[in-house]
């Protein structure tokens, strides 16, 4: 898993922190060894999970005020992915067999399990939710091949596929106006992201110069702008931004290592994401929609994932200082 990789490689990033910028504010769980933030909301609520070195996670919400409430979904505990502005947390639990489930959770702590129907019911990931509550996401067919499905808040789950039978496909980013976002791989093998419309209707952009199955999206802004991540020919890592109109800008944090990663995007088109630099130290920056980019360590940290971004440039994610990971909060 990316969180497991991530950690190990924590101890390894011992650089100096690049300059930190703005206000930070460290996410503490009583009991936990490690936090990890997933998603902020417009109000600055975040959700993410925690480790209590007991071999599950458990979820947690914590309001802007600094509130934290713990939960988990039945004994299976929870991994949340997502949150919305009405702080309804959608996200996976672990069953004990080891089979991933999806769950949405009420703001009055009521939570529902669910599988995506004739799936094999032992894969569905929902990754982003929206305003009204629809979920999308991807599951494991029965075949084990990865597809797209989106859930509305009333529990009807929709499965769909971007045009030419693809190989694997899958949703990884949501807005308000139903768009969906996400990529895949055509039967040639080659990587593809496509957006689909609230009717359903889908268009299929490239990124120029990606090597293959490269291209990973992570996030989508209100007026349909695709956030992501690819490699090239070189295997350097590259962000990237996908106007509606197709346009495409590259994004590369100056001074990294020819390594920077997308992670989110804010409805008003905000990026956060992480960077290496030449002692391969990894650092958090924050992209305005303006395109001026700033880089950001948490105090003491000696690796720094960001993970989430709202439309006032708040960004949530985890840093390693040497002891354990870390929940934080920078806002401007």
């Amino acid at each position: 898993m990316r969180i497991a990789i991530l950690s190990a490689m924590a101890a390894l990033l011992l650089a100096p922190a690049a300059q930190a910028g703005g206000h930070f504010k460290r996410i503490n769980i009583h009991g936990a060894q490690d936090v990890y933030p997933a998603a902020i909301n417009s109000s600055g609520d975040i959700a993410g999970y925690f480790d209590k070195g007991k071999g599950h996670d458990s979820g947690f919400l914590r309001s802007s005020g600094g509130a934290i409430t713990k939960f988990t979904i039945g004994s299976s505990g929870a991994q949340p992915r997502a949150l919305n502005d009405g702080d309804v947390v959608a996200g996976i639990v672990f069953d004990p067999s080891g089979d991933v489930h999806g769950f949405v959770r009420e703001p009055d702590g009521t939570a529902t399990l669910f599988d995506v129907p004739h799936s094999g019911g032992t894969g569905t990931d929902p990754i982003a939710i929206n305003a009204s509550g629809t979920i999308a996401g991807s599951f494991l067919s029965k075949h084990r091949r990865s597809r797209a499905f989106l859930r509305t808040a009333d529990g009807t789950i929709v499965k769909f596929h971007p045009p030419g039978r693809p190989q694997i496909s899958g949703a990884t980013a949501i807005n308000d106006a139903g768009m969906i976002a996400g990529s895949y791989i055509d039967r040639d093998n080659a990587t593809h992201d496509y957006l689909r419309a609230a009717d359903g209707t889908v268009t299929v952009f490239d990124v120029p110069g990606a090597a293959p199955a490269t291209l990973s999206v992570n996030g989508l802004a209100a007026d349909g702008t695709i956030a992501g991540t690819y490699s090239d020919a070189q295997s350097n890592t590259h962000g990237y931004l996908i106007a509606p109109d197709g346009a495409v800008s590259v994004i590369d944090v100056p001074g990294a290592a020819n390594f920077t990663v997308v992670d989110g995007v804010s409805p008003n088109g905000f990026v956060t994401g992480f960077y290496l630099d030449d002692a391969f130290g990894q650092h958090g920056y924050l992209r305005a929609p303006d395109g001026t980019i700033k880089t950001f360590d948490p105090p003491g940290a000696i690796s720094t994932t960001p993970m989430a971004v709202n439309a006032s440039g708040d960004v949530t994610g985890w840093y390693n200082d040497g002891m354990g990971d870390h929940g934080f909060l920078r806002t401007p």
